[in-house]
């Protein structure tokens, strides 16, 4: 009964998630005019999942994330930042990066100061990797002595690709 359930839940979930590609696909690439009927989530999945998987001209991309700026869902994302919860900010900071935003940045670098917990940091520091500051990277080599032992093994592999970036 339980396995019967579970396909179901998944079946739905799949559907949502072609629901929302198809929407994606129907209003930004084709120009129809056409009616959500998923929720914002799911939408700003498909974008992720669309932007991994293909190129998207940077006119369609500014359209779809100026749209996205304004979904609740993502406004939520921007709170839970702050959240008590590392892994809620951990899925905050993943949303939030998709966006690759001034503002995005902005509170990416700002949640980078004041963050504790090490894996949440990595997380961030891996969304700002491009963008690393002079700033930022002296922040970074100060949190290696008061980390966790596995911390500073996962900033070496986010950085030992990106000399031009620390240079």
């Amino acid at each position: 009964l339980m396995i019967f359930a579970q396909k179901i839940h998944y079946k739905r979930l799949k559907q949502k998630h072609a629901n929302a590609r198809d929407y994606l696909f129907r209003k930004y690439f084709d120009g129809e005019e056409v009616s959500s009927k998923t929720s914002s989530k799911f939408f700003f999945d498909a974008y992720i999942d669309i932007e991994t998987q293909i190129t998207i001209e940077e006119v369609v991309r500014k359209r779809i994330i100026d749209d996205l700026e304004q979904l609740r869902f993502t406004h939520k994302q921007f709170r839970r930042l702050n959240s008590l919860s590392p892994y809620k900010r951990r899925v905050a900071v993943f949303y939030i990066q998709t966006l690759n935003t001034k503002k995005a940045k902005t509170a990416l670098e700002k949640r980078l100061k004041i963050e504790k917990n090490d894996s949440v940091r990595f997380y961030i520091i891996h969304a700002l990797r491009d963008d690393l500051k002079a700033t930022d990277f002296e922040f970074i080599l100060r949190t290696l002595s008061t980390s966790r032992e596995s911390y500073p093994h996962w900033i070496y592999a986010i950085l030992k690709n990106r000399y031009e970036v620390i240079k």
